[in-house]
């Protein structure tokens, strides 16, 4: 069986007024170093959430607030996350923030 990742958010909508955080939650087949990242539209990078993280097998979650690198809310609209692993696996997700 072929190694595979595969990802999703929620709640997404995502409104970081009303919710605490966005979980993303994805799933390794096999312990793996982890990097998950947000982008803009404009595909510039908004937060790290993880870099080159050792992550267990099996189905994981990870918060984001909502929060760029700054610590200041994100403004409305379409974000997008990566997340790969070091033995390059990648899955891509969006979450819409909306407040």
């Amino acid at each position: 069986l072929a190694d595979t990742l595969s990802t999703y958010a929620f709640p997404n909508p995502f409104s970081p007024i009303n919710h605490c955080a966005v979980r993303i939650r994805y799933s390794l087949q096999a312990t793996a170093e982890v990097t998950i990242e947000i982008y803009d539209v404009a595909s510039q990078r908004v937060k790290t959430l993880l870099a080159h993280q050792s992550q267990a097998s099996g189905e994981q979650f990870v918060p984001w607030d909502g929060k760029n690198e700054r610590n200041r809310l994100v403004a409305n609209g379409v974000y997008f996350y990566s997340v790969s692993t070091q033995t390059g696996l990648q899955a891509f997700g969006k979450i819409v923030i909306l407040d």
